[in-house]
């Protein structure tokens, strides 16, 4: 939530097509942070989102191969 929250700050900038299709995701479910408000709900739509997405799919296409 903090991560997609920074990225609001200067959406100007683009990241790699594989974060922005997760930033996407997380935005038509969390709505952007611009006043206080309670959070429950949105840690819980957080929680359910790590849960359910395929780690090993989207790091794998994110992350730099470690072998050599």
């Amino acid at each position: 939530m903090a991560a997609v929250q920074g990225m609001d700050f200067d959406r100007r900038l683009k990241s790699s097509p594989l974060i922005e299709e997760q930033y996407a995701l997380i935005r038509s479910q969390v709505p952007y942070l611009d006043k206080d408000r309670y959070l429950a709900p949105d840690i819980e739509i957080m929680r359910l989102w790590a849960l359910e997405t395929a780690w090993p799919e989207v790091l794998q296409n994110i992350l730099p191969s470690t072998e050599r």
